[in-house]
């Protein structure tokens, strides 16, 4: 919404003159593809984009494309290579929807396919901030549980929980994507090999409590900040 809001400065808004059709038809693309974030619709679209594979006709059209895109790729040409492929995929409209809300759903995803370094870092971002989540429901008299609660926390629960995420959630995801769009194998090959790196952290891990990182004391309401 705010995104929306910025466009109407004419100064930000890139779509000033194309028609409203155009301008609807985009807005409506923007917030289906947000919307296909949600993790609630996550299997639900996996279970999509499978089906798309096994339908014959596409399966083959998506097929043909491909071979095609990686021949123009090897071959250093690019020009309408984007045009090409939709043209030579003869996806409807409904298809190409599905695809790009799995391409979004990758993109949602984005640490999982870097290296592990970064992973890590970004891995820990998002534990810290279910932490405070939990600090916060301390604070107001609930019990946080799971990864909720900062005290429960190991770099071994840590591990096995974000190796967990990425074979049961996020590397099916990838698999699909791969199979729809194959130059984005490297990715589904990085995220395998995170997961294999949190899975031999915790195999190696003596189950330490991670409080030097995940330690702080609740920060909210008028707590102070140890």
């Amino acid at each position: 919404s705010s995104s929306f809001y910025l466009l109407k400065n004419a100064e930000m808004d890139f779509m000033q003159e194309a028609s409203e059709e155009d301008k609807r038809h985009v807005r409506e693309m923007i917030i289906d593809l947000v919307m296909a974030t949600d993790m609630s619709k996550h299997f639900e679209i996996l279970s999509q984009g499978k089906l798309l594979l096994t339908a014959r006709e596409p399966r083959a059209g998506i097929k043909v494309a491909n071979e095609n895109f990686l021949r123009r790729q090897s071959q250093g040409s690019q020009g309408r290579a984007g045009v090409q492929f939709e043209e030579e995929i003869r996806l409807g409209d409904v298809e190409r929807a599905l695809i790009l809300r799995i391409a979004m759903k990758c993109a949602d995803f984005n640490h999982a396919f870097q290296d592990f370094e970064c992973h890590e870092k970004w891995s820990s971002r998002v534990v810290e901030e279910f932490c405070q989540q939990g600090d916060k429901e301390l604070l107001e008299g609930y019990e946080p549980t799971g990864m909720f609660d900062r005290k429960s926390l190991s770099e071994m629960s840590i591990a096995k929980s974000q190796a967990a995420f990425l074979d049961i959630v996020v590397i099916p995801l990838f698999e699909l994507l791969a199979e729809l769009l194959p130059a984005t194998s490297p990715m589904l090959d990085q995220v395998r090999l995170n997961s294999s790196l949190w899975k031999s952290s915790y195999s190696s891990s003596s189950g330490r409590s991670v409080s030097r990182t995940f330690s702080r004391s609740p920060t909210f309401g008028n707590s102070k900040s140890s």
